[in-house]
């Protein structure tokens, strides 16, 4: 699935097919299985905060703040 893949629902209408391809940008989960749509929720939330975790701790890698935090260094 990718990362715009957030999409959960239950099998439950015929409409659901018409807005989530299962797998493409979301997820569709048989009516009826609370466990496996807990876990694709939980898993939803998980790579959503991993993605905006990893974002940020790239951010320091960037050759601008490497250089601000360089020059800092060896100025003090």
């Amino acid at each position: 699935m990718d990362d715009q893949g957030s999409n959960i629902s239950t099998d439950c209408s015929l409409g659901v097919h018409d807005i989530i391809q299962d797998g493409i940008n979301g997820m569709i989960v048989p009516c009826g299985d609370k466990l496996l749509l807990k876990n694709e929720i939980i898993e939803s939330i998980e790579k959503s905060v991993m993605v905006h975790f990893n974002q940020i701790q790239l951010k320091s890698f960037l050759p601008e703040f490497v250089i601000e935090e360089y020059i800092s260094f060896i100025s003090s």
